[in-house]
């Protein structure tokens, strides 16, 4: 026995849907985030590299040093000259000097070395473990001896 059907013709989506708003709570937002929080905290406790303190310490001060040479560079921006020495040419011995705009890329600079060499240190935890810790100190070092020395350079450029 054949049955005659009819093909269905596609509706857009206002004759689809009935013209009645859903009711969502005041606090959907905070629902969300709540979620969201809890799914990323799940991720970090799953993955052994977050348990350890050394990839804490390397993550807070690559966005803290990144944070505070930025601050530190907008409070002194109008004080400091148009152009700063801040590299030393031994061959020619002279000052090489950059615009003062230049300080702005360093903070950047050590936020985006700081996060993909997080990213990289992630992939590679699982094969050496040990390599992954030394540079995750090395690193935040590394940025410290950064900070210091932009912090000499605005000093210096100022005096």
């Amino acid at each position: 026995m054949l049955i005659n059907r009819k093909k269905s013709k596609k509706k857009n989506k206002k004759e689809q849907q009935l013209d009645m708003e859903l009711s969502h709570s005041k606090f959907e937002l905070f629902y969300k985030l709540r979620r969201f929080a809890k799914n990323v905290e799940k991720q970090f406790t799953a993955i052994p590299i977050w348990r350890n303190a050394l990839m804490w310490i390397a993550v807070s001060s690559t966005i803290g040093i990144s944070i505070i040479v930025t601050l530190m560079v907008n409070r002194h921006y109008n004080d400091l000259p148009p152009d700063i020495p801040i590299i030393y040419d031994t061959f020619n011995e002279r000052w090489i000097s950059y615009s003062k705009v230049f300080l702005f890329a360093v903070p950047l600079s050590i936020l985006v070395v700081g996060l993909l060499n997080i990213h990289i240190l992630k992939k590679v935890y699982y094969m050496n473990k040990k390599l992954t810790l030394m540079i995750c100190g090395l690193m935040t070092i590394a940025f410290i001896f950064e900070f210091i020395a932009i912090n000499e350079v605005i000093d210096i450029s100022i005096y």
